[in-house]
């Protein structure tokens, strides 16, 4: 039949399972699987050679979370490819408008390479993204009062929040 199966088990670096993520192969829509309870995926009539297999996790924030790897398919037989997110850290902080005061109801994002996501601060200004891939970033603030972004470093520790108020008194107009 020139075709084989492909499963394996999608993980957090912690080792945590991570269920009901989208699983396909080579980008192709008939090999997708969604990840069980467990972790484990299972993908079978696979045609035989080489691939690129994708565990893709919805994320509520904003850009999805994805781990990819090669998976070498056999004819009649099992391979097995684990997967594994990237570290993972979270953010939180609150926005100060430039008159000191917490910005309550307010959009920030958090920007990663061509990745993004975002939340609105709460009643106390708070924000808090969570489940971002750990390293550098930056917060962005659109400044409706003088048509500009703002845009503060933020480095994401692995397994850890970091707290990163953005106030914009110490940003001056554009």
């Amino acid at each position: 039949s020139n075709t084989g199966i492909l499963e394996g088990t999608g993980t957090k670096v912690t080792g945590e399972p991570v269920s009901g993520a989208s699983g396909e192969v080579d980008n192709y829509y008939d090999t997708r699987a969604t990840t069980a309870q467990d972790g484990k995926y299972r993908i079978i009539l696979l045609p035989q050679g080489d691939h690129t297999v994708e565990v893709t996790v919805s994320h509520p924030q904003g850009t999805n979370l994805t781990a990819e790897a090669p998976a070498s398919i056999v004819e009649s037989q099992t391979t097995i490819v684990d997967l594994t997110l990237p570290p993972l850290g979270n953010v939180s902080g609150v926005l100060y408008g430039r008159d000191g005061s917490s910005m309550t109801n307010t959009r920030i994002y958090l920007v990663q390479g061509s990745s993004s996501w975002s939340d609105f601060t709460d009643t106390s200004g708070r924000f808090s993204f969570q489940d971002i891939p750990s390293g550098e970033a930056k917060l962005r603030y659109y400044d409706t009062t003088y048509s500009g972004y703002v845009y503060m470093p933020v480095t994401i520790p692995e397994g850890e929040t970091v707290t990163s108020d953005l106030n914009l008194a110490e940003y001056p107009p554009l």
